[in-house]
């Protein structure tokens, strides 16, 4: 097996918690002997309302079209809206079709192919 135990009624088996007051991210090991705290900006946890990360956002987009680098990391399970967040509604269609937002793991069309086009050979 992978290793990992059965859920233990009564036992918390949360792995990662957010604390919106405190702008961190708790990030506990599988085995529960040890956590990683990382704090940010922001954070919104799983009660936060679109509206929530809109008004927070929203300022930050200005700024990148001012030419402030800024960075938004969205994290959470497959399905659960982060993109629908970020974009609205028949963004990420749109995206896909025009090959903007394609997969991490599939490489953009115009990608080198071979050493010769990266630079290493010929």
């Amino acid at each position: 097996g992978d290793g990992a135990e059965p859920p233990t009624p009564g036992k918390d088996t949360t792995l990662v918690s957010t604390n919106s007051d405190q702008r961190s991210v708790a990030i506990r090991a599988r085995n529960g002997k040890g956590t990683l705290q990382y704090t940010f900006d922001a954070v919104f946890g799983q009660d936060s309302s679109q509206d929530d990360v809109y008004d927070y956002v929203s300022p930050l987009v200005a700024g990148v079209c001012s030419g402030i680098n800024t960075t938004i990391f969205a994290y959470g399970q497959t399905g659960t809206g982060k993109t629908y967040t970020m974009l609205g509604k028949g963004m990420e269609d749109d995206l896909r079709a025009s090959g903007t937002f394609s997969s991490p793991f599939k490489p953009p069309s115009n990608a080198p192919t071979d050493a010769a086009e990266l630079g290493d050979g010929g």
